[in-house]
C-alpha cells in the first residue's frame, strides 16, 4: 500500500493530501493503446522505461487537480475542434489534406472561438512546467514573479490579456509518435522582410501530439508587432505554421535521440 503524502498545494495554497498530477495531460502524451512502457531518454543521459508520461506526486491536492483537469478538458476540446493535434484529425493524415506542402512550410488560418480556454490551457502547462521539481522539467526556469502571476491566472481561470504571454503555434503533419519535455529557448527576431533586427524573444517550447506551442515570456521579450498579430488572441483568426514531419526539427530531434539511444545500448552489450 502506497503511503499518503500531505502538504501545501502549489496551486491553491491549501493543505491536504497530494495526488498524482500529469504535467502535460495524459490524453496528449499517450503513445500506445496497448500499454507498452515508454522509453525515456536524453542525449548523454540514462535511459528509463516508465509506465506513464510525466507526472508530479507532490504538486497539487485534489482541489488543485480538479481545477487543472477542467482547464485541460476545455483546452483539449478546442484543440481537437480546430484539428491542431493528431488525435483530433479523425483518422485523416494530420493536416496535409488541407494544404499543399510540396514547396515547404505553409500556413493555416484558424478561427479560434474559445481563445480564453485555449490560452488558459497553455498558461497552465507553463505554470506546471515551472512549478514542478521533476528533473526532466529542469530546463524551464521561471522567476518567482512569473510563477506567481501564472498561478493566479490558473487559479482564477482567467488568462488575462493575450499580449502578456503571447502564444504562437506550429503544427506538424503526422509522423512518429513521441513526447518531448518543454524547453526554455531564445531567438533573434526578423523583420517582415526577413532582415534580423535587434529584438530578442525568450519562450518556452512545448511539444505534444503533433503541435508545437511557443509561449513567450513578456518580461524577457521584445515581440515585433507583426508577430503578435499571428499569436492567439480573442475572437480573431490566427495563422498556424504547418511543417512536413520529414523536414521538421522534431524529426531531426527524434533521430538524434534514437542514434544516442542505439549507441548506449550497443555499448552496454
Amino acid at each position: 500500500m502506497k503511503r499518503k503524502t500531505f502538504g501545501t498545494c502549489a496551486l491553491t495554497g491549501g493543505t491536504g493530501q497530494f495526488i498524482k498530477s500529469h504535467l502535460i495531460p495524459r490524453a496528449l502524451t499517450r503513445l500506445s493503446k496497448t500499454g507498452e512502457k515508454y522509453i525515456q531518454s536524453e542525449i548523454g543521459g540514462r535511459v528509463t522505461r516508465p509506465s506513464d508520461s510525466w507526472y508530479d506526486l507532490k504538486l497539487v491536492t485534489q482541489t488543485g487537480e480538479d481545477i487543472l483537469s477542467d482547464i485541460d478538458s476545455r483546452g483539449i476540446d478546442e484543440l481537437k475542434r480546430l484539428r491542431l493535434i493528431w488525435s483530433g484529425c479523425n483518422g485523416q493524415d494530420s493536416v496535409s489534406y488541407l494544404l499543399n506542402l510540396e514547396q515547404g512550410p505553409s500556413f493555416r488560418e484558424v478561427r479560434v472561438t474559445d481563445s480564453s480556454s485555449l490560452r488558459l490551457f497553455f498558461l497552465s502547462l507553463l505554470w506546471r512546467a515551472g512549478a514542478t521539481k521533476l528533473v526532466p522539467f529542469r530546463y524551464v526556469q521561471l522567476t518567482n514573479t512569473e510563477l506567481e502571476e501564472l498561478r493566479l491566472r490558473v487559479l482564477r481561470k482567467n488568462p488575462g490579456p493575450a499580449e502578456d504571454f503571447p502564444i504562437l503555434l506550429h503544427q506538424i503533419t503526422e509522423g512518429a509518435a513521441h513526447n518531448r519535455v518543454p524547453l526554455l529557448e531564445e531567438e533573434a527576431f526578423v523583420n517582415i522582410d526577413g532582415i534580423e533586427n535587434a529584438s530578442k524573444g525568450v519562450y518556452v517550447r512545448f511539444y505534444f501530439d503533433g503541435l508545437i506551442a511557443r509561449i513567450y515570456l513578456r518580461s524577457r521579450t521584445e515581440l515585433p508587432e507583426w508577430l503578435m498579430k499571428i499569436c492567439i488572441q480573442d475572437d480573431k483568426n490566427i495563422l498556424v505554421c504547418v511543417h512536413k514531419f520529414e523536414l521538421s526539427r522534431t524529426k531531426d530531434d527524434i533521430v538524434s535521440v534514437i542514434t544516442d539511444y542505439t549507441r548506449k545500448s550497443w555499448n552496454s552489450i
